[in-house]
C-alpha cells in the first residue's frame, strides 16, 4: 500500500521537521564559536559542505510541507525561502559575535540549487510514470 505523503498527519509532521531542522540550523549558525576542535569535522571545506547539506534538507523539507500550486510555489518559491532564511541568519550572526560570510551564503545558494534540481527531476519523472500509469489504465478499459 502506497504511503500518502499528503494528508493530514503527513503535513503536520512535515512542518515538525521543517521548524525542528530550522531551528537546528538557527542554533548552529548562531552559537559563538568555540576554539578548538570540539567533536566537529575538520577538513578543508567541511564548514561549506554543511552548509550545502544544511540547506538542501531545508528546501527539501519546505517543499514537503508546502502546499499545491504551481511550478512557482511548488518548485522555485521555497528556493527563494530558503535562500532567505539563509540571508537572516548570516546577517543575525554579527549579534553573536560571528561575522556575515558571503562564502557561506553562497554554499547555502548551492545546496537550495542542487536540491531544487533533485526535486524537480524527481518531480518530473513521477509524473511521466503517473501519465504512463493512466494512458494504461485508459488503454485496458478500451473504447467506451
Amino acid at each position: 500500500m502506497p504511503v500518502n505523503w499528503r494528508g493530514r498527519p503527513a503535513r503536520r509532521l512535515s512542518r515538525v521537521c521543517l521548524a525542528a531542522w530550522a531551528g537546528l540550523i538557527l542554533v548552529a549558525s548562531l552559537i559563538p564559536r568555540v576554539p578548538g576542535p570540539i567533536g566537529t569535522i575538520s577538513f578543508p571545506g567541511s564548514d561549506k559542505l554543511l552548509h550545502v547539506f544544511a540547506y538542501a534538507v531545508l528546501y527539501v523539507l519546505i517543499v514537503w510541507a508546502g502546499g499545491g500550486g504551481g511550478l512557482f510555489a511548488r518548485i522555485v518559491g521555497p528556493g527563494l525561502v530558503a535562500v532567505m532564511f539563509g540571508l537572516l541568519v548570516e546577517s543575525a550572526q554579527r549579534f553573536t559575535g560571528r561575522a556575515f560570510g558571503w562564502v557561506d551564503l553562497m554554499a547555502n545558494c548551492v545546496g537550495v540549487v542542487c536540491a531544487l534540481v533533485a526535486v524537480a527531476l524527481a518531480a518530473r519523472c513521477v509524473g511521466r510514470r503517473a501519465a504512463r500509469t493512466m494512458q494504461r489504465r485508459s488503454s485496458q478499459e478500451g473504447p467506451s
